[in-house]
């Protein structure tokens, strides 16, 4: 029987997802099979009568009375799906006259019971963020199923300012080791409380998301997606209401106060450390001596892929296809060939020009190859509120080129209109060039029979933007490929820019066929 999964969501969920068990920087490490000789949880065991008495045949169908007054059951053609559940919550039971003795006070809201000993007037603002974190997962990955209990979804977290009391309370399992930030473990977390409103509350979402992606035992996820999606959800803004946005792209230091992912990510770069997709794949633990920096590159993948116009679509379909041990296989089919090609340079592009504000969907690259210049080749329009954009010329090295460009762009109108020809506007600048300034590099295409793979230069760190073109330029192409062209400025400022730039080019000089000796 082929099961609409699109009317049965829960179905859906489970039969197409198989949660991570997660050990390490963010996990309390609850092994999936017992090996350690420790008893299983109230909650497993709970799930584990429930989905034994759950788990059986469909009624036999009418049965035919046989000479022998036997009960002859129909032949069955196929078998009815069992509803699938997730582990039955059980409320912790605290002894609240000795928490509050210590400290430590209890807040409640529809999907979190909240233990902490921090300022009380922020604790009681955080369990109703809780409220809409939920809706929003469900809304990126489905709803969960049922319990096997019928108890509604609730997370218990433990945020605490002072971790040995809480250990000395028990309120923290004894073979949690001490931690510096946070650790889940089935609907529980605990963290430590944050200097900051915003990251504390950024790590409660963090937590509170792994916890709703391992609900379900068994689930099987890379970890860079795993603290990927976890960092996601974590970064959001606050409104003045009180609602929360998810997945944002912080635009300042002030409003994400203690986050800091771009900053490490941007101080680990000038250090000449920059990770390829395939160094993030390869992270397999958080190690708490370089958490930060894995947590910041695991996010910042996530975040492209997830807001890229590109990738988007690809990216969040892998949520339906958690299967157990499939997830690269199904990450490879879906951005694989025809994607992967362009992907590669484009993500080293954002990670080496990320920034507070950065605008992806502007910021994405315009691939396209060019064609040979010659006394016919049209001009190119360059948009001052996109990132790089293909010309449609193809330079050959060595050979001289003219390009001029002409026009007026506004970078920004605060507090004034900040107009620019082609040569910027020498009182502001960006990476060593006036804004506004028309700039150029070229990608080199290799073209194989199905895919073109496009090839950046191997100091391209170093030569950002290094094609310095402004309104006239005689230049010698430094290598072959397509020459590509934006307006210099700051690419978390893009939005609102307006106006365009028309280039053209002129062949002036070529070297001719190369005659090997």
């Amino acid at each position: 029987m082929k099961l609409n999964h699109s009317r049965h969501p829960a179905i859906s969920l489970c039969t197409t997802i198989v949660l991570l068990w997660v050990i390490g920087c963010d996990s309390a490490g609850k092994p999936a099979t017992d090996t350690s000789g420790t008893m299983k949880s109230v909650e497993e065991q709970h799930d584990l009568k429930a989905s034994q008495s759950e788990r059986t045949l469909p009624e036999l169908g009418a049965a035919n009375q046989g000479e022998t007054g036997l009960s002859i059951a129909e032949p069955i053609s196929e078998l009815v799906p069992q509803p699938v559940v997730r582990p039955a919550f059980v409320p912790p039971k605290h002894d609240l006259l000795q928490l509050e003795a210590a400290g430590i006070h209890k807040y409640e809201s529809k999907s979190m019971i909240l233990y902490s000993d921090i300022d009380p007037n922020v604790a009681r603002t955080l369990p109703p963020l809780i409220d809409q974190l939920v809706p929003a997962l469900e809304n990126y990955f489905q709803p969960l199923p049922p319990a096997s209990d019928g108890s509604p979804f609730q997370i218990v977290g433990y945020v605490m300012k002072d971790q040995l009391t809480f250990r000395e309370l028990d309120l923290v399992p004894p073979d949690l080791p001490f931690f510096k930030t946070g650790r889940h473990r089935d609907y529980r977390f605990w963290m430590i409380a944050q200097e900051t409103d915003y990251y504390n509350r950024h790590l409660m979402l963090h937590e509170a998301t792994h916890c709703f992606m391992t609900i379900l035992p068994g689930t099987k996820l890379p970890k860079w997606y795993f603290e990927g999606m976890a960092e996601l959800f974590g970064t959001h803004r606050l409104d003045e209401q009180g609602r929360l946005t998810f997945r944002v792209m912080p635009d300042n230091r002030e409003d994400f106060d203690g986050w800091g992912r771009i900053k490490v990510l941007r101080e680990t770069m000038d250090a000449g450390n920059i990770k390829r997709m395939e160094d993030i794949f390869a992270i397999t633990s958080i190690d708490p001596q370089t958490e930060m920096v894995d947590y910041a590159w695991s996010w910042a993948l996530a975040y492209f892929l997830d807001h890229h116009p590109r990738y988007s679509q690809q990216f969040r379909s892998l949520k339906d296809h958690w299967l157990a041990g499939g997830f690269e296989e199904e990450f490879n089919e879906r951005i694989g060939l025809e994607l992967l090609p362009r992907l590669r340079p484009e993500w080293l592009w954002f990670a080496a020009y990320l920034t507070e504000g950065i605008d992806v969907e502007r910021a994405a690259i315009d691939f396209r190859p060019g064609n040979f210049v010659d006394k016919n080749t049209p001009p190119a329009i360059v948009k001052a509120d996109r990132g790089w954009q293909s010309s449609g010329w193809r330079l050959e090295e060595g050979d001289t080129y003219r390009i001029t460009a002409e026009g007026r762009v506004v970078l920004g109108t605060d507090p004034k209109p900040w107009i620019c020809e082609p040569q910027g506007v020498s009182i502001r600048y960006y990476r060593g060039k006036p804004r506004g300034r028309l700039v150029g590099m070229i990608i080199d295409e290799i073209t194989f029979p199905d895919h073109p793979f496009y090839v950046l230069p191997p100091d391209f760190l170093d030569s950002l933007e290094s094609i310095d073109l402004g309104r006239d330029m005689t230049l010698i192409a430094p290598l072959s490929g397509t020459l590509y062209l934006r307006v210099n400025d700051l690419w978390g400022e893009l939005t609102d820019n307006t106006g365009e730039f028309r280039a053209n080019i002129e062949l002036v000089k070529s070297r001719g066929p190369v005659v090997l000796p």
